[in-house]
């Protein structure tokens, strides 16, 4: 048990020293570049997974760069790009999914999905709801969801 742990510490000190899973500016810019909406028939599928992973990742970097008061570029990358409506969109998809497809699955799910695939599943509208609430902090942001209703 103890070498588990030992090991453990040795392999979360060099994620950290590695960057912990955090992105540069145009990584950022590339990945928000190409995010999009997906139909509720789309939730589960390898497109979706993988921009799950990209809305994590987004997500950490957006948190990072408020916390060290560093430059906000996930922010501005969101907002120059017109993304926070594809955030948004998602997140009432994730809604509905969640209401009317989840609980016809949801024994299936348990019974044959793996675990990290059901986590995923599950902390998706978390991810998009803090990264929307990260995003969308400050007074630079105060018009973002007028613009959106609008539009």
């Amino acid at each position: 048990m103890e070498q588990l742990i030992a090991r453990a510490r040795a392999e979360e000190g060099s994620s950290q020293q590695a960057g912990g899973g955090l992105i540069s500016a145009p990584e950022a810019e590339h990945i928000i570049g190409a995010l999009q909406s997906f139909g509720v028939d789309q939730i589960g599928s390898h497109a979706w997974r993988a921009q799950h992973g990209y809305i994590t990742q987004l997500n950490l970097q957006a948190h990072h760069n408020a916390q060290t008061h560093s430059d906000e570029f996930v922010k501005s990358a969101l907002v120059s790009l017109d993304k926070f409506s594809a955030l948004i969109t998602d997140l009432i998809t994730f809604e509905v999914w969640k209401t009317n497809v989840l609980p016809l699955i949801q024994q299936h799910i348990a019974e044959r999905v793996d675990s990290m695939t059901t986590f995923m599943l599950l902390q998706h509208e978390a991810a998009l709801a803090n990264l929307l609430e990260v995003g969308l902090k400050g007074p630079a942001m105060l018009s973002v969801p007028v613009e959106l209703a609008a539009g």
